[in-house]
């Protein structure tokens, strides 16, 4: 999926995966979520976190708040449409 566009209502309304690895969020007004995910998911965001923020420096607050396979997503596909992803996040599609 390399694009020239960021599309965040697309990537937030996709199956983010899953797999033997957690995190906990504490997510406002929803409390505590557990999301699991992959190894590769986790190094990979980490790798792709790391490039954002050499690039546009610090993620907006509502990413950390994201599933770790969405997060990669938000990140991998900001760098490639070379955008900073918004201060706020969209709304989702009706």
């Amino acid at each position: 999926m390399e694009s020239n566009t960021l599309d965040i209502p697309a990537i937030l309304d996709t199956h983010p995966g899953f797999g033997f690895f957690s995190t906990v969020v504490d997510v406002p007004g929803k409390g505590r979520t557990r999301y699991w995910f992959s190894f590769g998911v986790g190094m990979e965001l980490l790798h792709y976190k790391l490039q954002y923020r050499e690039r546009f420096g610090q993620e907006p607050d509502w990413v950390d708040l994201c599933h770790p396979g969405h997060r990669l997503q938000l990140c991998r596909q900001a760098l490639n449409a070379g955008q900073r992803l918004p201060d706020v996040k969209p709304e989702p599609r009706p």
